[in-house]
């Protein structure tokens, strides 16, 4: 199965799931949802956000697509994060420190 298709995968498990009403993460996995049902190719930044939606909501998908977010989850290193702050550039996303 290529990335591409697994993540239409994930980002239609996403648009099925159980959200806070009005917040960001439910209108980007609708929006998600949608462009996987109409094929679209995800571009790097979107593939990422897709895969910390799947980290953040794991208990409500199939854990064989948790086990490819996971996989494919933004990372930096611990030594990123004082410069990352100071240039006020901290993403407010998941990060695993290595």
């Amino acid at each position: 199965m290529s990335d591409q298709s697994t993540l239409r995968e994930l980002a239609a498990a996403l648009g099925r799931c159980s959200m806070l009403p009005g917040t960001a993460a439910k209108r980007a996995a609708r929006h998600f949802a949608i462009m996987a049902k109409r094929g679209d190719t995800f571009t790097d930044r979107q593939a990422a956000y897709v895969c910390e939606l799947g980290w953040r909501f794991r208990r409500q998908i199939a854990e064989r697509l948790v086990d490819y977010a996971r996989q494919h989850l933004p990372t930096c290193d611990a030594s990123d994060v004082p410069e990352l702050l100071y240039a006020g550039k901290l993403p407010g996303t998941l990060m695993e420190f290595r």
